[in-house]
């Protein structure tokens, strides 16, 4: 079976996820009648012993040689299983080691679930509200079970898909159904408004704006959500007028912004290695925390101080790749260590792994640790009590050594500090970090990805020897817009390619150069951006390596 094998789909109530899983499983038996399914939910596993319950349901896969499972309502199914944490962590390594089998689960909001969770998952699919070209469709569907369309219908179903914004599909089913049931014969808008204002009274649409908005924050730049499912959701954004978010820019602020820059110096921008920020209050604060680092390993007077670092922000706003761009600044005897707490399986682990790190600063090294994703074992109590010990190596025992523990949850550093405290051992743990060392790393804004993509595209140049002293405007706006380019590290790996393809002796970079001969995305976005790319078309931005 080829492509991913493990898919979320995520969405408000009401809008098709578990009746599209269920159409996988019905289209896969047409087409191969010893296609099998079956259906795990919370209620079998819990019903006696969850652990047992689970062991067997995952045994009976492979024995049955079940070709799918579904899970319905993922979120309730784990909450649920929290109770039996050990059951918990069965199910999700069972899933894991799963091969050959379709795994589709759905949830509400995945953004609610634990990372570790989400990284059982190859794919994610948002199933959001209907756009307006949807919902004329639905309505459609559904108006022709009563009648055959006409261009009379045709042209008021139109009218309803407008007046129908924030409606789920099961909610304009039921539009058509409830007025075809009261009214004999509706042929006109004042047939349906009955019904349509029932509907619309139903709900709380800031509530519905809200949730979108957490949709959409998860479904722009996340590299396990394929880009053409990103540019429904953002075209879906726009529609509903959500543009104001962080993560949905206008392409207009985009054109303003590129409109008044013609030469950039790269260093002003550069905090540490190739880690580099537009707005200047992030700089002074991030080069103020690199400035603390240098200082704590060159004066061994500070060695005996609480010299650990926290630092939150967004999924794919950089911290890892701050941190390591930190360590190629240091000097070559410092050692640098790393680890995704999410990734390690229980207490054993985690210590075997602390072992090491002792072993490291007890043969007289420095030691830098980075800790990704700190808050991920919040339904474990082994992490903290096992990592207490080790954020005191610097002040009770004056090492050499200086630690920082990252995180991603909460909206922001005091929803994250709040987080922490709840968990076992975690107010402990904070008050060993000073409050000068608690940093926040914001999302990347459409500035920063431009000014990353002009320093990256200068540093490729000069490694593959290319004389690259511009770059095409049109190829800041694709990375400024492209939502599943979202990290530096995308960046990197977008803006190394199109360097290669800069033919030799070339000195700019340009829109073409971006794109694979046949990659769709390269046409999408003309299309999608006629008049700024229109507007850039043609020119450039001068590099200044000073």
């Amino acid at each position: 079976m080829a492509g991913p094998r493990k898919i979320l789909f995520f969405g408000p109530p009401d809008c098709g996820k578990t009746l599209f899983v269920e159409a996988i499983a019905g289209e896969a038996q047409k087409a191969d009648q010893a296609w099998t399914c079956v259906e795990i939910n919370s209620a079998g596993i819990l019903k006696g012993d969850a652990y047992a319950n689970v062991e067997k349901a995952f045994e009976g896969i492979p024995t049955f040689g079940i070709n799918q499972i579904i899970i319905d309502d993922l979120g309730v199914f784990i909450h649920d299983l929290e109770t039996d944490p050990k059951a918990l962590r069965l199910m999700l390594s069972s899933m894991r080691r799963l091969r050959n089998v379709l795994v589709t689960a759905v949830t509400r909001l995945p953004v609610r679930l634990s990372p570790d969770v989400l990284e059982v998952f190859d794919m994610f699919v948002p199933m959001l509200y209907p756009s307006k070209e949807d919902r004329s469709d639905i309505l459609r569907k559904y108006c022709s079970q009563y009648r055959t369309l006409d261009e009379a219908t045709d042209a008021l179903l139109n009218q309803l898909s407008g007046m129908s914004a924030w409606f789920s599909g099961l909610e304009l089913a039921k539009l058509i159904i409830d007025t075809f049931a009261t009214t004999r014969n509706p042929t006109k808008q004042e047939d349906f408004l009955p019904n349509l204002n029932n509907l619309a009274a139903s709900f709380n649409i800031e509530e519905r704006r809200k949730d979108l908005e957490e949709y959409l924050e998860f479904t722009l730049g996340n590299t396990k959500i394929p880009f053409e499912f990103q540019e429904e959701a953002r075209q879906l954004g726009i529609e509903l007028g959500l543009m104001s978010g962080s993560f949905l820019v206008k392409s207009a602020e985009i054109l303003r912004f590129l409109g008044h820059v013609e030469k950039v110096k790269t260093a002003e921008y550069r905090i540490v290695g190739n880690y580099v920020r537009f707005k200047e209050d992030t700089r002074t604060a991030l080069s103020n925390a690199v400035s603390r680092v240098k200082r704590i390993f060159a004066d061994e007077s500070l060695w005996s101080n609480w010299n650990n670092f926290l630092v939150h922000g967004p999924p794919g706003s950089g911290k890892t790749y701050f941190v390591e761009q930190l360590t190629k600044e240091l000097p070559h005897d410092i050692r640098f260590r790393e680890l995704n707490l999410a990734k390690i399986p229980n207490d054993a682990v985690l210590r075997e792994k602390i072992g090491d790190w002792r072993s490291c600063l007890s043969s007289g090294r420095k030691l830098l640790l980075f800790i990704d994703e700190v808050e991920s074992r919040q339904s474990e109590n082994w992490p903290f009590p096992a990592l207490l010990p080790v954020v005191e190596w610097n002040k009770n025992e004056g090492k050499p050594f200086v630690c920082f523990l990252s995180g991603s949850k909460g909206r922001n550093l005091p929803e994250f500090i709040s987080l922490l405290t709840g968990l076992n051992k975690g107010s402990d743990l904070l008050s060993r970090i000073p409050h000068e060392n608690r940093i926040v790393i914001p999302p990347l804004s459409y500035e920063d990805k431009i000014i990353i993509t002009i320093c990256l595209s200068q540093e490729k140049a000069l490694h593959q020897k290319k004389p690259i002293a511009k770059i095409e405007k049109t190829v800041l706006a694709v990375v400024s817009l492209r939502p599943d380019i979202a990290d530096a590290r995308q960046i990197e790996g977008l803006v190394s390619a199109a360097v290669q393809r800069v033919p030799l002796g070339e000195d700019v970079l340009g829109y073409d150069h971006l794109f694979n001969p046949f990659d769709k995305a390269k046409y999408e976005l003309l299309r999608n951006y006629p008049d700024l790319f229109g507007a850039l078309a043609g020119k450039y931005v001068t590099i200044d390596g000073g």
